[in-house]
């Protein structure tokens, strides 16, 4: 008969802090350091409260990367912006002045994402 390990709170808390503080990269990593099965360590993920450590991604990027970012992300949004007025003033019917974005887009009842 195989004998069967159990394993105290305090150290299924233990490995969950030395998940969340980033010394494993890997449920596997800290698993086969304990010798505990990567499902016994996912198991007390889930029932410690640590489950939003499961299958993280963590980016490293460079403060002119960051910066690229927000600029492609405010040219999508202006991108988004101009043509969903667009779409609106084309709705609307023609004796309501000039189809221009700029007439009315103040009134665009369109928000972007």
């Amino acid at each position: 008969m195989k004998d069967k390990k159990r394993y105290s709170e305090a150290f299924k808390q233990k490995v969950m802090e030395e998940l969340r503080d980033g010394k494993w990269k890997m449920v596997a990593d800290a698993a086969q350091a304990y010798g505990v099965s990567a499902q016994g360590v996912r198991y007390w993920m889930k029932r410690l409260g640590f489950e939003h450590l499961n299958g993280r991604i963590i980016y490293v990027k460079t403060t002119s990367e960051i910066d690229e970012i927000k600029r492609l992300k405010a040219i999508e949004e202006a991108i988004w912006i101009y043509s969903h007025r667009r779409l609106h003033l084309d709705s609307l019917p023609f004796q309501f002045g000039s189809r221009d974005c700029t007439t009315f887009a103040h009134s665009c009842p369109l928000k972007p994402p």
